[in-house]
């Protein structure tokens, strides 16, 4: 998928749904150069539900690329639904005269 962060440039992310095989070096090597020739970004994310061997990281940390695993994936849903609680339960109607 291609997308664009805040400041306008190209982000490319890639997603791999694993009950069990973590994302391998050249899985990542692939992404590499498809995030170069084809889309020719500058960022990548790489995110699965499992993980990523040491090749990979170390690989990706390299290039630049950020790496999602499934805990980080669960940290973030976790922090997101506290905010939009903190959000819902801040209402101006909340507030005393």
């Amino acid at each position: 998928m291609s997308c664009k962060d805040a400041n306008g440039e190209s982000v490319i992310v890639q997603y791999k749904r694993y009950t069990s095989q973590k994302v391998s070096s050249p899985e990542i090597q692939k992404f590499i150069g498809m995030m170069i020739t084809e889309y020719k970004a500058k960022k990548g994310i790489y995110i699965t539900t499992t993980d990523f061997t040491k090749p990979a990281r170390e690989l990706a940390i390299k290039h630049g690329i950020e790496l999602w695993n499934g805990a980080k994936i669960a940290k973030l849903l976790i922090e997101q639904r506290k905010k939009m609680q903190r959000e819902k339960s801040f209402k101006p109607s909340n507030l005393s005269s």
